[in-house]
């Protein structure tokens, strides 16, 4: 049994590198989450900077963050340092509030999501996470000489509703509460509540006969689209139509493989990807076309000394 902590989506391929299923993914992928899909931050008046700052590339390729990357407002105030061992692409999606960063950002070179960086940086004051968010544009500005704009483009989408308007699914509630009860579900167990899933990280258990068990608690819709669009294998971004805008809990359970135009995967035990999140969470996706905000890598470089 492998149990995997997921947080966005966020990061590399949304998150860390996941390959087939095989590493945590932590969207950025670090994950989970109210935040705004492909928005941009408002820009502040004042130029913000880290203190002190020190970037240095990682030996070995890995994510670790003691402050929280997604592209939420939630973060432990206060803190006097910024610690992350990350892609330069994880760091980007961060600065600019970005859920779908690894399937959207444009004109960004292999090596931002391949090699990762050790940052170290102190915290001037008590700013708030957005104005962290600025402190790490300068950064990047000044480390990486990056430069981006935004551009609106008609791209094609899959847009997830809710089949019967109102009425989700049996494995997709509204959310109620964050207590912790009891352990996760040992191999083979039936997987019917949640109570022992902490709120806001994405998890991910592999299952017996070739599936994947997926659940998350204090999400939302939106952050379930960006989570779909980064691993979901769909081929499109996943755009939200739901309706559904207060915070929710969902679990599902789908075949890691998806199924080939001749028949079932005999490696798998379940439904593939888009039967479970029509039986399970009540939900359907719709291809279209849409406008998206999508970011734009204008100029980036080599890593500067610091």
């Amino acid at each position: 049994m492998q149990t995997r902590l997921i947080r966005s989506w966020k990061s590399e391929t949304g998150m860390q590198r996941i390959g087939m299923w095989s590493l945590a993914l932590v969207l950025t992928l670090t994950f989970a989450f109210p935040g705004r899909s492909l928005a941009q931050t408002e820009p502040s008046t004042t130029k913000l900077s880290f203190e002190v700052a020190s970037v240095r590339p990682n030996e070995k390729w890995r994510f670790t963050s003691d402050y929280s990357l997604d592209s939420d407002d939630s973060f432990v105030a206060g803190k006097e340092f910024f610690a992350a061992d990350a892609s330069l692409s994880t760091l980007i999606a961060f600065a600019y509030k970005l859920d779908l960063q690894n399937s959207m950002l444009t004109n960004l070179p292999k090596w931002a999501s391949t090699q990762s960086y050790n940052v170290r940086a102190r915290v001037p004051g008590s700013p708030t996470k957005d104005q962290v968010r600025e402190m790490m544009k300068s950064l990047l500005a000044e480390r990486f000489h990056l430069a981006m704009h935004f551009e609106k483009q008609e791209k094609p989408v899959f847009v997830l509703t809710l089949i019967r308007p109102d009425h989700p699914g049996p494995r997709l509630h509204l959310h109620q509460s964050c207590a912790v009860e009891g352990a996760p579900p040992k191999s083979g167990e039936a997987i019917t509540v949640l109570d022992w899933l902490p709120c806001n990280v994405y998890f991910a258990l592999d299952r017996p006969g070739g599936s994947v068990f997926v659940a998350a608690r204090d999400t939302t819709m939106q952050q379930l689209c960006a989570f779909l669009s980064n691993v979901g294998g769909l081929g499109r971004i996943v755009v939200d139509g739901s309706g559904l805008s207060n915070a929710i809990d969902f679990g599902m359970e789908y075949a890691k493989a998806r199924l080939s135009a001749g028949g079932e995967d005999a490696n798998s035990s379940s439904e593939p990807l888009e039967s479970a999140l029509k039986n399970q969470l009540g939900v359907k996706l719709t291809p279209q076309k849409a406008m998206l905000n999508i970011p734009i890598v204008d100029h980036i470089g080599d890593l500067t000394e610091n």
